[in-house]
């Protein structure tokens, strides 16, 4: 069975992908905040790594963890309400990518595991 990373692409598939989510992320004015002044390049390599990991791809770990990586947004209200957001944008970068139902919900669904950590819930 072909792993996820694969489907998604592989590292091509992943570098649109993130590419059209944070187009999508950064226009959203209740996103937006948490992202000013942050060096979006290094972020997009981040995320990138990051479904790399739960893709099933290279692992390319950074070492930090999530709750420590968004302590500070946190901090300055990152909420549920903004996480759920911030999946959705990925979903629908997946769909504008012409990925399936099935490949849309295990990617957000991986996405959604990582919900309290990234929260410290």
């Amino acid at each position: 069975m072909e792993s996820l990373y694969y489907a998604l692409g592989g590292e091509t598939g992943l570098d649109s992908l993130v590419e059209a989510m944070y187009r999508r992320v950064l226009a959203d004015p209740e996103l937006r905040p948490f992202f000013d002044g942050l060096d979006m390049a290094q972020q997009h390599n981040k995320f990138r790594a990051f479904l790399q990991t739960i893709s099933g791809g290279p692992v390319r770990r950074s070492g930090i963890e999530l709750r420590a990586a968004h302590s500070a947004s946190v901090e300055s209200g990152l909420s549920e309400r903004h996480f759920d957001a911030f999946v959705s944008h990925l979903g629908a970068a997946l769909a504008e990518a012409g990925h399936g139902d099935d490949i849309i919900r295990t990617t957000t669904g991986r996405l959604n595991e990582t919900k309290a950590d990234v929260l410290g819930l």
